[in-house]
């Protein structure tokens, strides 16, 4: 849209409806998304919140939601910012850019254990609870030359977070979260 303001789309799809043209909001919202290129309200909401942010702002938000339940959203800032994916070391983790990682763990290996990213977590751990190499080859071909670059600069390979009452492993993510065969077993020969 023009205007980056959700606010100004909302209202506009409240006047499409008083006016008539649309027996409910919710197809007033729809209508309006089409007319943007977007499937649902939902993917126009999550492409304006994109453009909206700043960079920093939209980093923490593809981490988050690279880790969380719902992608979503880590694919709709990708998709406004392809770059994203090499911001910062939780970014190029979550995201499988294993020559971002090499670059910024290779002069100083201590990196490659150290917390960081907004979810203050070893970078590893960003890695294995990615859900973007599920469906994914070629990201989820990344992410383990995330993990392999990592573990060959020092990462331990059964780093662990709280979550709760629950620790979190990288075994818990490879296997039960990214359901990538292949990195688990990456993992558990490197000692996980």
């Amino acid at each position: 849209p023009d205007r980056r303001s959700l606010r100004h789309l909302r209202d506009e799809a409240k006047a499409r409806r008083r006016a008539g043209e649309f027996p409910q909001l919710a197809l007033a919202q729809l209508a309006i998304a089409r007319e943007h290129g977007f499937v649902s309200w939902s993917r126009l909401k999550l492409h304006i919140d994109a453009l909206t942010l700043d960079s920093a702002e939209r980093a923490a938000g593809l981490v988050r939601s690279a880790c969380s339940g719902n992608v979503r959203r880590a694919l709709a800032l990708l998709e406004v910012d392809p770059g994203l994916a090499r911001h910062d070391l939780a970014c190029a983790c979550v995201t499988g850019e294993a020559e971002t990682v090499a670059r910024l763990v290779g002069p100083a290996p201590e990196r490659a254990s150290a917390p960081t990213g907004p979810l203050d977590r070893a970078p590893i751990l960003y890695a294995c609870f990615s859900r973007l190499g599920r469906g994914d080859r070629s990201r989820a071909a990344g992410i383990r030359g995330v993990v392999r670059t990592l573990l060959d600069a020092g990462a331990d390979a059964d780093a662990r977070f709280m979550h709760g009452d629950w620790v979190q492993s990288t075994l818990y993510g490879a296997a039960g979260i990214a359901g990538d065969a292949e990195l688990t077993a990456l993992l558990l020969a490197a000692g996980a």
